[in-house]
């Protein structure tokens, strides 16, 4: 008797336990690690060959170029106005000088800062950010990323485009969403070149002219890991151009470089955000609810087990009737 109502209350108690359990993890701990870190430190590196026109020569140059980008976050800034406050540096470097330690020697250098909802990735206009308005994704994309569209910020041209989804790509044994983005040509600035760069007759005085950047980008490619939203690689073809003020056609290249993500950057990524996948995919899938349907039933047998067991409840006998009569002397009837 017991040992029956023993077992009944801890199957009743291990019920409850899943039945509680399943819920929390879904509606109150899944809320509070689905979000972005504000320490987030990661560098990113891509390099490819390309062409770049030397400011120091005036002249054009072709070698591998290669794009590093750091991102840090501002942990204090970020828990001060409880949004994600992200300072962003890029630096791209010719062979020339890539080995400089002094970032403002790099070929080209900008420098960002993204302050974004945790949940959602939309742009917060505070804390002096200057990236990311406007667009849904940057250097991370929602959770759950889906099938679709997404705005995505370039931050060459300073704005954001949309990026498709085209399909799936597998890293490291684990697939990932593919978005591709088109930048069409947009203005980017001033410099000041030799005249002759854009076909100009050389001045007197030996002076510079002021031309017109012009950026665009045929194919800007990420890969995401579809429920941390975190790209983890990706491509991109970046195109600069000059041309007088005002004017509509391209008189010379400074930049044209096919940029890959290279494989250590592309490997230490898909480790840094592999564990987060893994437990954001345990309480986003049927885990959760699969322990509340366990739980209920748990619930269901833990108090038949009570009932039946209770002092008084009724018990099942065998049906009995009137004894029969014994059988004549001899066995036989006559």
């Amino acid at each position: 008797m017991h040992g029956r109502r023993i077992v009944a209350f801890l199957v009743l108690g291990l019920g409850i336990f899943l039945l509680v359990l399943g819920p929390m993890l879904r509606w109150f701990v899944l809320p509070r690690v689905q979000v972005a870190p504000y320490d987030m430190d990661f560098t990113d590196i891509s390099s490819g060959p390309g062409t770049y026109l030397d400011p120091a020569t005036g002249k054009t140059e072709s070698g591998t170029l290669t794009a590093t980008r750091h991102a840090l976050g501002d942990v204090a800034e970020g828990k001060r106005v409880g949004k994600a406050v992200w300072d962003i540096s890029i630096r791209l470097d010719t062979p020339q000088t890539i080995h400089l330690p002094d970032a403002r020697q790099a070929f080209n250098l900008s420098v960002h800062r993204w302050v974004f909802d945790r949940h959602t990735t939309t742009s917060s206009p505070c804390c002096g950010g200057d990236t990311g308005m406007g667009a849904d994704a940057y250097l991370k994309y929602p959770f759950n990323t889906g099938h679709h569209s997404y705005r995505v910020w370039d931050s060459t041209a300073g704005k954001a485009f949309r990026a498709d989804y085209t399909g799936t790509r597998t890293l490291y044994g684990r697939t990932f969403n593919q978005y591709t983005m088109i930048v069409p040509p947009t203005p980017i600035g001033t410099i000041q070149v030799p005249p002759a760069v854009v076909g100009q007759p050389t001045r007197k005085d030996g002076s510079l002219i002021t031309v017109e950047e012009w950026y665009h980008n045929p194919a800007a490619v990420n890969l995401v890991d579809p429920l941390t939203g975190a790209p983890v690689g990706g491509s991109s073809h970046q195109i600069v151009t000059l041309r007088l003020p005002g004017g509509s056609k391209d008189l010379a290249t400074a930049l044209d470089v096919q940029l890959q993500a290279t494989d250590a950057t592309e490997k230490a990524l898909v480790d840094k955000f592999a564990g987060k996948h893994d437990g954001l995919a345990l309480l986003t899938g049927p885990v959760p609810y699969g322990m509340a349907g366990l739980g209920a039933l748990g619930v269901a047998a833990g108090c038949v087990l009570l009932l039946r067991g209770r002092p008084g409840a009724p018990r099942h006998r065998q049906a009995t009737g009137p004894a029969p009569e014994p059988a004549p002397a001899g066995g036989a009837l006559r």
